[in-house]
């Protein structure tokens, strides 16, 4: 948390606060984290809990975040080079890669109401 000092209506931050600000930012916007997540991050460890744990698995988000965008990438890429001239409508090599859903669903799960 940020805790300005205040003179009359304008806020004052001192360079530690600067500074936490900055890693907030960094961290939201590079790290995709939350304040949540910075938080914990920020507070160090615990008895019950190491900031590490957080970290881990914000890396591990990203990972997979990585693998989609590399794999829409290549899909762009095929549309692109594709000669066809609708990729979407006329490539048979694409359609074959894309994964239609079967249309069925899973059966609904009837709400229990007591007896009145």
């Amino acid at each position: 948390m940020l805790t300005p000092e205040r003179r009359g209506t304008v806020r004052y931050f001192d360079s530690e606060q600067q500074y936490r600000a900055a890693v907030i930012r960094v961290w939201s916007d590079t790290g995709r984290m939350t304040l949540d997540d910075i938080g914990a991050v920020m507070a160090s460890r615990s008895a019950t809990y190491d900031w590490r744990d957080t970290v881990e698995a914000r890396i591990e988000a990203i990972d997979r975040h990585i693998e989609q965008l590399l794999v829409g990438r290549n899909y762009l890429n095929y549309v692109l080079e594709c000669t066809r001239d609708n990729p979407y409508r006329d490539c048979t090599v694409f359609r074959s890669e894309i994964t239609v859903p079967t249309g069925r669903r899973p059966p609904r799960r009837r709400s229990r109401r007591s007896a009145p």
